[in-house]
């Protein structure tokens, strides 16, 4: 116990930068382009001088090393063994969300960490992806706007639609803890193996799968 503890301690404050970093490093990145569209952006950091593509490259290879940190972590305060190495599978991720744009920051990271990550707004488009690509998992919001109205279970609807198609692959719905709550059961009968609204388990899934290192 001293030593979980102890780490805890250890990951609490990189955890505050990380959350520091991520909070501001976009509204800067879009203040700085704003100022200078064909001139690579330089700023300080640390007493040295960097590219802002640079310097978020770094952000997201310590936003996912604190990510994998802390889900060993979870698992060791759990008394849950490793998981064993699994088989890897294509590292290759589709995205099903009408607002992608509220997961860019995760979606760079997994981009950083050699993950491609093709993105859809419908149900529809989300088939039309997976019934021509092999991807390592898929990720999907609950709720989104379908056909001009919006279908609080849309996520429910991809997941049989894949599993009715024969798609086996890997399924996570990240949506709202409330959605979480109301409708993870029946998102497991559906056929999605997780739903979340953490980021964290979201890492976490795609590296118990193989997708990510």
């Amino acid at each position: 116990m001293p030593e979980l503890l102890s780490s805890i301690a250890d990951l609490a404050w990189p955890a505050v930068v990380l959350f520091g970093l991520v909070l501001f490093a976009r509204p800067l990145a879009g203040l700085l382009r704003s100022g200078s569209e064909r001139e690579e952006v330089t700023i300080e950091v640390g007493g040295q001088r960097v590219t802002l593509g640079k310097f978020r490259q770094q952000q997201n290879e310590v936003a996912l090393d604190l990510r994998r940190q802390l889900d060993d972590l979870r698992r060791r305060v759990a008394g849950q063994p490793p998981d064993p190495p699994r088989e890897p599978r294509p590292s290759a991720v589709l995205w099903v969300d009408d607002r992608p744009e509220n997961n860019a920051v995760l979606i760079d990271q997994l981009m950083t960490g050699g993950v491609r990550v093709d993105t859809a707004r419908t149900t529809a488009e989300g088939l039309a992806l997976a019934s021509g690509h092999d991807y390592g998992a898929v990720i999907s919001d609950m709720g989104r706007r379908e056909g001009g109205s919006y279908r609080t279970t849309a996520g429910l609807d991809l997941a049989r639609a894949l599993r009715a198609a024969g798609d086996g692959t890997p399924l996570l719905l990240f949506t709202s803890g409330r959605a979480v709550r109301e409708h993870a059961a029946e998102a497991r009968a559906a056929g999605a193996q997780a739903v979340t609204s953490s980021g964290v388990d979201l890492i976490a899934f795609l590296r118990e799968n193989g997708v990510l290192a």
